[in-house]
């Protein structure tokens, strides 16, 4: 029986099939598992997988030829990347994805080249969690092959209250957890809470593409994308932008799947107070000290009673449309 062959269309659809599994999905999955493939994981988000692997791929194909350094991706393709690519391009992604699971491809290497082709650094938080995992393996290597570490003196067992399991899913599952997603990320907290314009508009088309989701859903998390880094505002003052109440507000924010990439932390009570997050509200709440954390790293302040100071973050008086 003659092989049917299959069409392009459908080709390419395979290839972006497996492009945004292995992005979304199995990177991340190894990173947070800390997979022996690579000696160190600089970043554990699937965005910052598709930045590293999109500028080598994407980028490098369109540097100046008497430059060394590669350009960003987003120069080169419209956003989505997926939508834009060609299929060598998607089969050089996947490849170079799996390159850097199996070790043959450096990922903090690459992590630099992509920072640097954007004129940035790593970020102080990811350049010490560096640092520190190199001297620490440095270390290890180091020692004898038959020596043993000296005894540690005996402490106590601390319940295990993480449900780490490896799994991207903790971090994009329905019921997420933010304050787990920010602990399985902790060095790699100052480049989680500072999307910047690139990442900001993958969230926004990520976000528009749930169309499960409700409308005012879509407008509550895309409208969080708006609050600058080191600013705060109130459910009062986001239902007003998008003409709901306080309540919806708190609703449409509820299981954020991106947090604190798409910052709901940056919402809090009329009076100032620290307001809900992960499910809890006030600042007795379990996850309180994760958003106080959150917003203290990007520059907000509390005063002596726990309230911010500053004026709220006003929105523009015409609503967004999701």
């Amino acid at each position: 029986m003659a092989k049917v062959e299959q069409s392009d269309d459908s080709v390419r659809d395979e290839l972006v099939n497996k492009w945004n599994e292995v992005y979304k999905t199995t990177l991340p999955t190894a990173a947070r598992a800390k997979d022996s493939g690579q000696r160190i994981w600089p970043v554990v988000l699937d965005h910052c997988f598709a930045r590293i692997i999109l500028d080598k791929v994407v980028g490098s194909s369109a540097k100046n030829p008497n430059s060394t350094e590669d350009v960003p991706w987003t120069k080169v393709l419209a956003s989505p990347a997926y939508k834009h690519m060609t299929s060598t391009q998607l089969r050089d992604a996947i490849a170079l994805a799996h390159d850097i699971l199996d070790g043959s491809a450096d990922l903090v290497a690459l992590n630099e080249d992509s920072l640097q082709a954007r004129g940035k650094q790593g970020t102080a938080a990811q350049r010490k969690a560096v640092s520190k995992e190199r001297a620490h393996l440095d270390k290890k290597l180091a020692q004898p092959e038959h020596s043993s570490p000296p005894p540690k003196p005996p402490t106590k067992r601390k319940r295990d209250d993480s449900s780490h399991d490896g799994t991207l899913s903790k971090y994009f599952a329905a019921k997420h957890d933010p304050s787990k997603a920010v602990e399985a990320s902790e060095d790699n907290a100052a480049e989680v809470n500072s999307t910047d314009n690139d990442d900001a508009d993958q969230y926004r088309e990520m976000i528009r593409r749930e169309t499960s989701w409700s409308d005012h859903r879509r407008a509550c998390l895309l409208a969080l994308l708006d609050i600058p880094r080191g600013r705060w505002t109130t459910y009062g003052e986001m239902a007003r932008y998008l003409g709901s109440s306080a309540r919806a507000v708190g609703a449409g924010m509820r299981n954020n799947p991106f947090a604190p990439a798409v910052p709901c932390h940056r919402v809090c009570a009329a009076d100032r107070s620290l307001g809900g997050y992960g499910g809890d509200w006030g600042p007795a709440g379990r996850n309180a000290p994760t958003k106080i954390k959150l917003l203290r790293d990007e520059g907000c302040r509390f005063d002596g009673h726990g309230k911010l100071t500053g004026q709220p973050y006003k929105f523009p008086d015409k609503a967004r449309v999701a």
